[in-house]
């Protein structure tokens, strides 16, 4: 009878995770169809912004038959339509001239299905076959809750194989709904973070499994999963430690897995094959646009700077802090000092290096802050793999005297709600997407209306990232001062090449300057943002006269604007002199303004310059650049 009973409560306890798996996968399907994106029948923001640059490989081969977006004024034209973001971004031109998609291919491919989908019922309800319009968005976002729905089982299989029932649900109820893991299953479930998840899902499940069992089947969903893991985001390569390392821990267990791996020499060939299958349609779409098998489509993107750390802000600022705004995944930090019985001794070394290295990566990220983030989102998938300490932390705890217990509980409890709560608030604009400040932190704190004007001028600078954006000069908490001017006589802000003057024709005085083939980059302006000031930004406004030979379509010229870090550019614009009505043969103005991106270090150089690309002559006169720093 008492063995009886004890099956009983086994069954019962087996439940629980899986009943909370469900319960959880309901709240985030409910949470997800009831945002207000889709407060509205035409929505359609589902694909703005980076999401594009994933995804833009489906329409443009399977709709445009343009891969490699040759037809400008097909984005031109959806840009137009559908306002994914001010400006295109999302592909970059290689050396060649071919245009290349930023992102590599791997959510495309995990698109594709529901992609198709989308495009079934465009045709069948007569809605635009454009591979955009709302059931394309609909389908497709609603298609990758399939992938984070199978995230969250997978994540408790993993658990279950370290720990009761009891600890893996507390567990699977931390990491899914007290982290900023929810928001990027729920409101940015097309983003690349909780499906990444789904395969570190993968990875680790048949990483347990292959060890326990050396099955083919096992090598080649780890292959799958880490094919994936890079295909989607190529700094995911560190994954590898993880089946490589798995077991290590101490010099006999790495000649013993050294022989399992010698042992099982046709698996590692499997799983590296399995893993360049995967990766084979990138290969062969960078080969097609650029002619090498090999691209780094992040170029411009300034990814990467090991020079310089940003550890203390992306854990600690209110203004996207890790920690600050996901307190719970501390516990997973704690919990490693407690990874000491045989079964997680033997995973703490894969673990720990993974993390370490995880960290380091994101660290050393320029854009740190990632804008459009509820708190750290690259994190996100890493916690597949922090779920193990964080059961160790409370495995250790359960022991505990009751009144421990209680408080923990209480804590952990408290902070959960609140990270629902700021969610609820991010994805009702409550809580900015990027520009928090400790003022406005304080504010908003259980705030429940939305962010009004006034209140906004609580928070960092708020960046519409639009190239063509104007500064406002009846600003008063601006000044305006001129920090360069030529008229190419008497007043020049530095020497310029007397060879380059003429005096055909002149604005005012008698020279102006020439730009010619020969002259291709002219009036280099280039500075320490520190000379400049000392403020955290900067509005620089350029203004010239120029006077055109012939049309400037066929005979382009542009003004260009960037910040120089560390030898590289970063946010550079150009500015088509014809992009404003112009005469030929006569004198006309034009004038732009640039916001200067978040400094990165004071060493960083503001660089502008005109950049003719034409062949027969322009002239130049009257070049002034103006800056509005704040009081």
């Amino acid at each position: 009878m008492l063995k009886e009973n004890k099956m009983r409560i086994n069954e019962l306890n087996f439940s629980i995770s899986k009943i909370t798996a469900y319960l959880i996968a309901l709240i985030i399907i409910y949470f997800h169809f009831t945002l207000p994106k889709y407060d509205y029948p035409d929505q359609t923001n589902e694909i703005a912004w980076d999401i594009l640059s994933y995804y833009l490989y489906l329409p443009a081969s399977f709709l445009h038959g343009d891969i490699g977006i040759n037809d400008q004024a097909y984005i031109q034209a959806i840009f137009n339509k559908y306002h994914f973001s001010p400006f295109f971004y999302q592909a970059a031109q290689a050396p060649n001239g071919n245009w290349v998609m930023i992102y590599t291919s791997g959510m495309a491919i995990l698109y594709m299905p529901f992609f198709l989908l989308g495009h079934l019922w465009a045709k069948i309800g007569g809605y635009p076959t454009d591979g955009f319009s709302y059931p394309y968005q609909f389908c497709v976002s609603s298609g990758m809750m399939i992938y984070i729905l199978a995230g969250i089982f997978l994540l408790r299989k993993i658990l279950l194989h370290f720990y009761t029932e009891k600890i893996t649900t507390i567990v699977l109820v931390i990491i899914v709904l007290g982290t900023n893991y929810f928001r990027e299953a729920t409101d940015y479930n097309m983003g690349p973070h909780g499906i990444l998840f789904m395969f570190y899902g993968i990875l680790v499940l048949n990483t347990i499994r292959w060890h326990q069992n050396q099955a083919t089947k096992y090598v080649i969903w780890m292959g799958i999963s880490i094919g994936f893991l890079i295909l989607i985001r190529p700094t995911e390569a560190i994954c590898i430690f993880i089946p490589l390392l798995w077991g290590v821990y101490n010099r006999n267990s790495i000649k013993e897995k050294i022989s399992l791996l010698i042992l099982n020499k046709k698996h590692i060939i499997l799983l590296t094959l399995t893993i360049f299958l995967v990766g084979l349609p990138q290969l062969i779409y960078w080969k097609y646009q650029t002619g090498s098998f090999l691209y780094n489509s992040y170029w411009n993107q300034n990814s990467f700077d090991i020079t310089e750390s940003h550890f203390l802000k992306v854990f600690f600022s209110f203004r996207k802090g890790w920690w600050l705004y996901t307190p719970l995944i501390t516990l997973a930090f704690v919990g490693f000092l407690f990874m000491k019985n045989e079964t997680l001794k033997k995973v703490r070394v894969p673990i720990s290096i993974f993390i370490a290295l995880n960290i380091f990566i994101l660290t050393h990220v320029p854009v740190w802050h990632n804008a459009g983030s509820f708190g750290q989102r690259f994190m996100v998938q890493s916690y597949v793999i922090l779920s193990l300490p964080m059961g160790a932390f409370f495995s250790v705890f359960s022991f505990k005297k009751s009144y421990l217990k209680v408080a923990i509980g209480l804590i952990a409890s408290m902070l959960l709600f609140l990270n629902l709560f700021q969610t609820w608030q991010f994805v009702r604009w409550i809580i900015p997407a990027d520009g928090m400040t400790w003022e406005y932190y304080k504010y908003s704190f259980f705030k429940t209306s939305y962010m009004t004007v006034e209140e906004q001028s609580m928070l960092m600078l708020q960046r519409t990232f639009d190239p063509n954006e104007k500064f406002n000069e009846s600003n008063p908490n601006y000044q305006r001062r001129t920090i360069a001017f030529f008229n190419m006589d008497d007043v020049n802000s530095f020497e310029i090449n007397k060879s380059y003057l003429d005096t055909t024709y002149s604005r005012s005085g008698k020279n102006s300057y020439v730009l010619s083939k020969e002259n291709e980059f002219s009036l280099v302006y280039e500075k320490p943002y520190s000379h400049i000031t000392q403020k955290d930004h900067l509005w620089i406004r350029i203004t010239l006269w120029f006077f055109p030979t012939q049309k400037l379509d066929i005979n382009p010229a542009d003004i260009v604007i960037h910040l120089n870090h560390n030898g590289k550019a970063f946010q550079y614009t150009g500015f088509h002199l014809d992009s404003n009505p112009y005469k030929i043969n006569e004198w006309n103005k034009y004038s732009v303004d640039y916001l200067t991106p978040y400094i990165q270090d004071e060493d960083d150089k503001i660089v502008t310059y005109l950049w003719f690309i034409g062949k027969q002559k322009i002239y130049i006169d009257d070049f002034q650049i103006e800056i509005f720093e704040k009081r």
